[in-house]
């Protein structure tokens, strides 16, 4: 009943103002929540009972609501210390990912920049190749002229020229003796 639990709190306000202060994240919250659990919560006064009033119950469901979320929040501590690590971890990848995106993107530029080189000293190549069979064609030209010029002693075309006018003769020739 509340006269119970009124004789068993001397202070009522005392104790609900050190309730509502209550912060749960403190490093005295262990102790306090030792003392709360070991004082209060273990009297036969606090169990639940039918007979309360709602201000008593309302009360009592208040203390242990706050005594489980402390609970809750200890057994928590040790995933949010991984929750955190796993943070630092991702950060930290996060930032690699980033200079690897870097990176990329300057390789990725540096190819293109490659890819166009290579395509302009293949254009080269091509003229190049092209300047150089107009030469050879040139070449052979001058190669079968200079065999003409240094086989027959003279202009070749003279040669042809002179040939052309012996067998000219004897045709002449033959025709008028006939």
């Amino acid at each position: 009943s509340w006269k119970e639990l009124k004789k068993m709190f001397v202070r009522p306000d005392q104790l609900l103002a050190a309730l509502t202060r209550f912060n749960i994240k403190s490093d005295s919250s262990q102790q306090a929540m030792n003392a709360v659990l070991e004082t209060y919560l273990s009297l036969s006064v606090m169990a639940p009972d039918p007979r309360d009033s709602p201000v008593v119950d309302g009360l009592k469901s208040w203390v242990f609501g706050v005594v489980y979320q402390y609970k809750s929040y200890e057994s928590a501590k040790p995933v949010q210390a991984l929750i955190h690590a796993k943070a630092k971890d991702l950060e930290q990848m996060a930032s690699v990912t980033g200079d690897l995106s870097s990176r990329v993107g300057s390789l990725h530029d540096r190819l293109a920049e490659l890819m166009a080189s290579f395509q302009e000293a293949t254009e080269e190549k091509n003229g190049a190749m092209s300047r150089l069979e107009d030469l050879q064609r040139s070449c052979n030209i001058v190669a079968k002229l200079a065999r003409a010029l240094s086989g027959g002693g003279g202009n070749p075309l003279e040669d042809y020229r002179l040939r052309l006018q012996k067998s000219l003769e004897c045709v002449v020739g033959d025709s008028l003796v006939a």
